[in-house]
């Protein structure tokens, strides 16, 4: 069996943590990042497909979850720092270059974003050290839509269960292998629990509840399969990934 090892590899709240701008929310100083399994010592590529569930209080409708399709990608050195490989495509769609990290990011004109099907086609053009190649990923993307225990404001002093509501029509984790469970403060730090995929639940005790800093802070539910390839030489880890991220406040 492979281990697995989880880093936060690039910040994926540019959807997840958007909020209507009357509504009020714990405000944290260091936004969550969405933890994502890399897999050997130095891959040259890691191609993540996302889709991120964000629930957004709708007049009238009431609250509603939308389900966004994203995509990152980054190709280290062997220092661990991004490179410019060229035009990368996912599904079609280019992503957007910049500081060492491709980003896909959803137009005002377009909010839904990708609309992933059963596989999901990666080209990278290739420059410099980075060899180019076209690999399609034979799986899908979960997403994740409603999470119960989330509140907008919770007890360090008591214990905090999460779960994911498999009936929730935005939740679809048929495709996923593992979940994962995340709890932030305002300072970064975070408590992680993974859960096998038959495990839709996952309990913070008060003891591990009580290392986080009071104040605004976040909680997290991932569901995402993996595959580490080997591309002609090259170590290339493809992640499909649902992700969601809820604003609260530790007391």
């Amino acid at each position: 069996m492979k281990k697995l090892f989880w880093l936060p590899l690039l910040a994926l709240t540019f959807v997840a943590c958007e909020k209507e701008e009357n509504e009020e929310e714990p405000a944290s100083s260091v936004a969550p990042q969405a933890l994502q399994p890399n897999v050997g010592d130095s891959p040259e590529a890691i191609l993540v497909a996302l889709q991120i569930s964000a629930t957004q209080d709708v007049p009238i409708i009431g609250p509603t979850t939308i389900v966004t399709g994203s995509a990152v990608a980054s190709f280290p050195d062997n220092n661990g720092n991004g490179q410019d490989a060229g035009t990368v495509t996912v599904d079609g769609s280019t992503l957007s270059y910049n500081n060492g990290a491709y980003v896909y990011t959803p137009s005002a004109t377009d909010p839904s974003g990708l609309d992933f099907g059963s596989s999901i086609p990666w080209t990278v053009q290739g420059k410099g050290n980075v060899a180019g190649f076209n690999e399609t990923y034979a799986r899908s993307v979960p997403s994740i839509g409603a999470v119960s225990g989330a509140e907008a404001s919770v007890s360090r002093s008591s214990s905090l269960s999460l779960g994911i509501d498999a009936s929730d029509i935005n939740t679809n984790i048929a495709s996923a292998d593992s979940l994962l469970f995340v709890v932030y403060d305002n300072s970064g730090k975070y408590i992680l629990k993974t859960q096998a995929i038959s495990q839709t639940t996952a309990t913070f005790s008060a003891s591990e509840l009580g290392t986080l800093a009071a104040g605004a802070g976040y909680i997290q539910v991932n569901a995402y399969n993996f595959e580490v390839r080997d591309v002609s030489g090259a170590e290339v880890v493809f992640i499909n990934q649902g992700s969601t991220t809820l604003a609260t406040e530790w007391k």
